[in-house]
């Protein structure tokens, strides 16, 4: 409880020394302190500003009884003798506001025409027509020689009397108060929560987009965090009604009024209040559950109105059916939704003030109103708990479903471990000595997950699992925000997710080499499989996982690669070519048994270099027994050395990136120095050294495809073919390791970006190892 009560108070001193905060209460109070002092104000500024009216009496006897009809604190009234042409050039400069010319009609009654330079103020007019609609009132009643007490007579009000025969019903002094303070609660509550609802949504989408959420679930359960922000939130709500009601309270004083009086509420029951009190909090807790929910879920602040669109339009619905309830309370519709829980704080409070309502029908409304937000807080701490660490767009739906899944299973309340972001590869630590809600999540299905691996997966199948970070590449989305292209790999491949408005934190967060939790689940995108983030964590050590978990390896040994390769160098006749290969490959010996052959597309993972080597070595043999006319020693030493300036190229066997050398010079160059430099070191001149540069010049075949120089010969055509050959068949078998017979693998960027087919009624069987007798 003391988390509760430390989030609470967090929230409420926040918000409360927040400068909007302060500036929109300040400016309330002094806009309510004008209302109250509205009389006073409006005298202060107009003072004794009259409309100044000149007046033609063309019948020489209406001015005189109209001006006893006018209010003399609105119009000044004077007769002129002017030309009514005078008068109004008068007017026009200003001397006058306005000219009334009086006359008689055809029938000896008023009538008159007003000239003002605009007509948009419409009282003075509006004085003057009343006036002179009392003067032909009296002209005509002299005219029918009516007396006055005749005329009070005619315009007595019908005596009409209205009596409640219920034994409890309202008086009318009542029923006109209750509606008044009906009305008061149904607005303050339609503000409240449309105001403080927002504030909540607002307050825990604002910590969960800049990351700091996942430091507070290491530390207050999200249950405790939940109501911790909902209570906050509604503490500094009171604490701004509270100044609002004694500012209004004071300024009424101030201004000489009877508060109750002024309010009309001393003829209502103390009952009627408690209902109000009731309802409010009712009210005021289911809905900003919703809205705490639903801010779980964003993670954008920019985000928060759309998610909680649909709770505002639920708000609104039930004020706009009160307000055809003040008219009609106990109309049949009116009745039924006051016992749905969404409209009853509203309808069952407005029904109670305005009719007698069956207690056993206020009963079943509180008790309704009661599980629903029973229910709401349960299903919601669910939601709550795995919505605050789920990143990525938003899909409300789905994201609730999602959420919920992230916590059903095996959790209580706070079960949230600490948050170990990897920063550069290394960790930092919250002391905790629970579980991480994600490392639990899922746990009947853990040991299947971990024996399928990432690449198996298909279209829809929902994924939670730890997987090693291979690079993140950081890249502005159309809106402008930024976020990472991840590579997230285990010992089976590789799958690309996309991490969407990324902090500066998430981007020193996840980088290569750090191992995350991720939940999702798997899509296509353009054909190509694709990961969707919808949680993602860094690992900490009480997951036990490991770097080596997640590496996938050649599938030879590296001593039995290594003794393939001494076993071709030894096959060399030719002393020279014999010795540069040996001296480079002991050189980078260590480097080149362990670096992959590439960043992506073929051999890249641990040893692919070596295993590429040594597959080539194969072909090379084969080839070489085919064709006896080809040079064993310059195609064999052509194979090694060809992209052992990877070893240069490449920053490192594990999440392998270009180094400053592999983006400035590239491994064909990198290698011919290094072929120079050891043939100097080892004292060889001659032709052997030009043509094993021209073989790793060549390798590639074209200048397009990143060779200085085309094969020009026969030995570098053969590497060009059998290099070439190695990568594509790679590819083309990991593609088809990813699909069915029958199915068509994703496009393959490197190969053209085309499809290949697995045929049906062939069962392939895995890429048997070089060498292999079978």
């Amino acid at each position: 409880m003391n988390k509760f009560f430390l989030v609470a108070g967090h929230t409420y001193g926040t918000k409360l020394r927040a400068k909007a905060f302060l500036v929109t209460t300040a400016i309330t109070c002094l806009l309510i302190i004008g209302v109250a002092n509205i009389q006073p104000i409006i005298e202060f500024f107009t003072g004794d500003e009259k409309t100044h009216v000149a007046v033609i009496d063309r019948t020489g006897s209406l001015y005189g009884p109209l001006e006893k009809q006018v209010s003399h604190d609105q119009i000044a009234l004077t007769k002129i003798t002017d030309m009514e042409n005078e008068a109004k050039e008068a007017v026009k400069e200003g001397k006058w506001d306005g000219l009334l010319v009086l006359s008689m009609d055809a029938e000896g009654l008023p009538e008159a025409v007003y000239y003002a330079n605009t007509i948009v103020d419409n009282q003075t007019p509006e004085e003057l027509k009343r006036a002179l609609s009392q003067l032909k009132t009296a002209l005509s009643a002299a005219k029918l020689g009516l007396t006055d007490e005749q005329m009070a007579e005619l315009y007595k009000p019908v005596p009409f009397q209205k009596v409640a025969l219920e034994k409890n019903a309202k008086t009318e002094e009542e029923l006109n108060q209750a509606r008044a303070l009906v009305y008061v609660l149904l607005f303050a509550m339609y503000m409240f929560v449309l105001m403080y609802g927002g504030m909540i949504a607002t307050e825990v989408a604002t910590e969960k987009s800049s990351r700091v959420m996942e430091i507070l679930v290491s530390s207050v359960p999200p249950v405790q965090q939940l109501f911790g922000k909902i209570i906050g939130v509604a503490l500094v709500s009171l604490t701004q009604f509270f100044v609002f009601f004694a500012v209004a309270f004071a300024a009424l004083k101030t201004s000489g009024q009877e508060v109750w009086r002024f309010l009309g509420f001393d003829h209502l029951p103390a009952s009627i209040f408690v209902y109000a009190l009731v309802f409010f909090l009712l009210g005021y807790l289911l809905y900003a559950v919703l809205f705490a929910v639903l801010g779980s879920l964003v993670s954008r602040v920019e985000d928060v109105q759309p998610a909680i669109t649909p709770v505002m339009m639920l708000v609104v619905a039930a004020f706009m059916i009160a307000m055809f309830g003040l008219n009609a309370p106990e109309s049949a519709f009116v009745t039924g939704a006051s016992f749905v829980p969404f409209f009853a704080p509203m309808l069952m409070f407005l029904r109670i003030g305005l009719v007698s309502v069956p207690g056993w029908e206020v009963a079943l409304c509180l008790v309704l109103l009661a599980a629903t937000i029973a229910l709401l807080i349960y299903f919601g701490a669910k939601v709550y708990r795995g919505g605050v660490l789920m990143y990525g767009r938003m899909n409300i739906f789905k994201d609730i479903k999602r959420a919920i899944q992230l916590t059903k299973n095996k959790q209580r309340d706070g079960a949230f471990g600490p948050m170990f972001p990897c920063r550069f590869g290394k960790a930092f630590f919250l002391p905790s000595n629970r579980y991480d809600i994600l490392e639990s999540t899922y746990r009947e299905t853990e040991e299947n997950e971990v024996a399928k691996g990432i690449i198996h997966y298909e279209v829809g199948e929902q994924v939670d699992l730890f997987l090693l970070i291979k690079s993140a590449t950081k890249g502005i989305a159309s809106n402008g925000k930024p976020f990472l292209t991840l590579i997230l790999q285990d010992k089976s491949g590789d799958i690309e997710a996309k991490l969407w408005d990324v902090s500066p934190d998430d981007e020193e967060r996840y980088v290569p080499e750090c191992i995350v939790k991720v939940a999702g689940d798997i899509h296509n995108y353009r054909g190509k499989l694709q990961l969707r983030i919808r949680s993602i964590r860094p690992a900490h050590p009480g997951d036990a996982v490991r770097i080596d978990d997640f590496l996938e390896k050649a599938p030879l040994g590296r001593e039995e690669m290594k003794a393939k390769v001494m076993e071709y160098i030894f096959a060399m006749e030719n002393p020279n070519i014999q010795r540069i290969t040996r001296y480079l490959l002991k050189k980078y010996e260590k480097a080149f048994f362990e670096y992959p052959a590439a960043t992506k597309n073929h051999h890249e993972f641990i040893s692919g270099l070596a295993y590429h080597v040594v597959s080539m070595l194969e072909l090379a043999k084969a080839l070489i027994h085919l064709y006896p006319s080809l040079n064993k020693d310059l195609l064999y030493a052509g194979v090694i050395l060809h992209d052992l300036g990877k070893v240069i190229e490449l920053s490192g066997p594990v999440s392998a990136a270009y180094t400053l050398e592999g983006n400035l010079l590239g491994h064909i160059s990198i290698m011919v120095s290094e072929i120079s430099k050891a043939a100097e070191q080892l004292g060889i001149q001659g032709e052997e050294v030009v043509i094993l540069q021209h073989l790793v010049l060549a390798h590639h075949g074209k200048a397009e495809w990143g060779s200085p120089k085309p094969p020009l010969v026969k030995e570098a055509e053969v590497l060009h073919y059998i290099d070439n050959l190695d990568a594509k068949i790679t590819m083309i078998d990991r593609a088809l390791e990813k699909v069915k017979p029958g199915e068509f693998t994703e496009r393959v960027f490197a190969l053209d970006n085309r499809s290949f087919y697995k045929p049906a009624f062939l069962s392939v069987s895995k890429p048997k190892n070089p060498g292999s007798k079978e």
